[in-house]
């Protein structure tokens, strides 16, 4: 076996983890905006409360479904973007001292084989994991989303039912 195949997989290990890393903070930069537009949505929600709460007509009662909406797809976002955050925990390469005293006196190929697969088997744990992330983090966006379209329809509605 050529020592090369063990820098590979130490690179592949690498990349996985990075890609473990940004997907830690791409959840956590969604937290942040996902807690201050709750906040903003909060105070609105409070400038407004007498209309927002005592629908009277069809305006009232879209405005009021747009705001229960967009609140829930929120909190729906939030909570993947924690799940993003949660799922999976690492597992760094493992070789212990009786490991390494075992690798001294074992053949150069039984040598290679080891730590190969120490990386290997951690990267394919990685990759899976780093895949469920990703699934939360795109369910996440989609949510924020669906929250920022409901939010822009309420807004609209209500300029258009203080215009009117």
């Amino acid at each position: 076996m050529k020592p090369e195949i063990i820098y590979l997989a130490k690179d592949r290990y690498t990349q996985a983890h990075t890609h473990y890393d940004q997907a830690v903070q791409k959840a956590a930069r969604i937290i942040t905006l996902i807690a201050l537009i709750i906040g903003l949505l909060t105070i609105v929600v409070a400038l407004f409360s007498d209309s927002i709460f005592s629908p009277q007509g069809l305006l009232d009662w879209t405005i009021l479904i747009c705001q229960i909406g967009s609140l829930f797809s929120l909190i729906c976002a939030w909570g993947h973007a924690l799940l993003a955050i949660k799922f999976g925990s690492l597992h760094p390469p493992k070789l212990s001292k009786h490991e390494f005293d075992h690798l001294q006196e074992a053949s150069r190929e039984a040598m290679y084989r080891h730590i190969l697969n120490c990386y290997v088997e951690p990267t394919e744990e990685l990759a899976a994991i780093n895949t469920q992330k990703e699934k939360y983090l795109t369910f996440s966006y989609q949510e924020l989303a669906i929250g920022g379209y409901l939010l822009a329809v309420m807004f609209m509605l209500l300029f258009l039912k203080e215009i009117l």
